[in-house]
This record gives structure tokens, sequence and C-alpha cells, in this order.
């Protein structure tokens, strides 16, 4: 299967979620578009939720299913380019429009935000929580930035980067890392982001996530024009210095992945989100269909 590449616009635009309704406790049709207002089941609070944004061409959404059996549990009306998640299962929304951007918190399984963070600069995109600190890291692509919001709350501290940030990740110890679209990676150190130097090129990036031993970047295998497979590269990183450890060979297309211990969830851009075993790769172990224009994901542990 061959997925047309999406445009730049597109790429960030489209991820995110529109407005379904729920009745005696049943969740209604994936494909269904209700009018007013988002839903979730009961037991979306209480299990493990995979978040996956999509777009339907008139409305956005982002799903909520129950992780890892993947049954529909939810349903967010909100158009978000990014998500990621904190220890206590919060999740946060990354929202651009216009000059400026904003940042939405959710408590674990709810259907409305809990807290909103003002971004004042525009392309907000990926976003990670500090393990240790529980700061919050947003990439601004448009901004040519990332900010940093420390308990995520308050004002963010703004650090330059000399390329366009696509995503961010921390490291267990705090250590943050960016990544740009074009596989460009860089480190914050004393204030100030310094690049590290990739041993093998990324040419398309899809993500970058601290796996448990080593720093993941997702990339996309084939043409400049159209998606074939999905390639993750573990690296370790020593100083100013990435080595190429491994490479996880994801079997289906793949423009966003998350990584839950030893499995890695990937979404094609289209309409399916797949399971995989990580790092092993290979074909996919579970498959989840009919979210339109599948792209951004986390999951999200149950406090």
């Amino acid at each position: 299967m061959r997925i047309q590449k999406l445009g730049r616009h597109a790429l960030i635009g489209c991820v995110a979620a529109a407005m379904l309704s729920g009745c005696n406790g049943s969740a209604p049709p994936l494909d269904t578009p209700a009018a007013d207002s988002s839903w979730a089941l009961p037991e979306a609070q209480t299990s493990d939720l995979l978040y996956v944004t999509g777009y339907t061409g008139t409305f956005y959404w982002v799903y909520m299913f129950s992780y890892p059996a993947g049954k529909l549990v939810g349903k967010i009306a909100k158009e978000v380019s990014g998500l990621c998640s904190d220890a206590n299962g919060n999740v946060y929304m990354t929202q651009s429009f216009d000059s400026k951007s904003t940042i939405f918190k959710y408590a674990h399984g709810a259907k409305k935000p809990i807290g909103t963070l003002a971004d004042p600069y525009n392309g907000a995109y990926g976003c990670a929580v500090d393990p240790k600190t529980g700061d919050l890291a947003v990439a601004n692509s448009e901004g040519g930035t990332v900010v940093v919001y420390s308990h995520a709350q308050g004002k963010p501290k703004r650090y330059y980067i000399f390329f366009a940030p696509g995503y961010v990740a921390y490291t267990p110890q705090g250590h943050l890392f960016a990544l740009g679209g074009s596989g460009g990676l860089a480190e914050l150190i004393n204030g100030q982001f310094k690049r590290v130097l990739l041993k093998k090129r990324i040419e398309s990036a899809t993500g970058v996530q601290w796996d448990g031993n080593y720093m993941a970047i997702g990339s996309e295998a084939g043409s400049s024009s159209y998606y074939y497979y999905g390639l993750i590269n573990r690296y370790a990183i020593s100083g100013r210095k990435g080595n190429l450890e491994g490479t996880t060979d994801i079997g289906a297309d793949a423009v966003r992945f998350f990584i839950e211990g030893s499995t890695v969830v990937a979404s094609d851009g289209e309409n399916d989100v797949y399971f995989f075993s990580y790092p092993q790769g290979g074909k996919p172990t579970k498959k989840i269909s009919g979210i339109p224009s599948a792209s951004s994901l986390t999951v999200s542990v149950a406090p």
C-alpha cells in the first residue's frame, strides 16, 4: 500500500478531533459524526488509553482507545497537532493558529480540558514531559524555538534552536532533545541547543522518543513522494554524537509512532494504526482501522 505524502500544512494540521455523542453508555460508530459534543465511556477513566488524532475532511477528532485492547471508549472534539502524556495520566494536546499556539491539558479519560497553557510562538507540534520534574517541553516549528513550562504550568521559557523543531523528547535523567523534520537532532546543554551528529542520517523524521535504552528516531523509508514503510533507528548518545545501535523495520506505512514498553504503535496517515513488537518490528501484531488521517498518538497510563 502506498500513501500520498502529506504536505506540510496537512501534516501539522490534520491531527485531531470531531464531535460525537454517546447514548446510554454505548459508543457511537467510529465514522459517524454527531453535532454537539465530545464523549467518553466510564471505562475510559480506569483503563490505559491510546490517544490518536484524526481528520475526516470536515471534523477534527482525538480518539481514545482502551490499550492494548483497542476498543473505542471516547472522542474529543478538538483540532490538535501533537500529543504527549505524563506519569499521572494527564494528556497534553498542542494546537497552533495564526501567530500563536495553545496547549490543552486533559485528565486521563476526560472529554474536556482541565487547563490551558498559552504559547506565544507559532507552530506548536510535538511535546514531551520530563519524568524527573514534570516540566513540559513543546516544539514550535514556525517560531524556531522550544518552550519549556516549569511543572507544566505558568509562562514558558524560550530556547532558540537552529532548525525548525517538530518533536522533543526527554531522557530519564531530564536531558531534553529536539528533532527537526529533516532529521537534525540537538540537545539542550546549559541553556543552549547543541547539535548531535548522527552516524546514520535521517531522511524525513517521524518522531523521537527515549525507548528505555536508546534515543529512538523514526523516519520514512521510500521515495520523496510516497510512504512505503517506517523505520525506527536506535541511537546511543555519547557527548555530541549519536551512534546507531539498531534499526526497527516497521512492516507498514508509518507517519508517527509511540513506544510503550515492548510495543510500538504506528499511525499510517490514512485510516489505520498498527501495533508491532519492539524492537523486533516486522509484521503488525494488531491493527485498529477506521481512523481517518490517523496521525499523532500517545499512550496514557491510568493513574
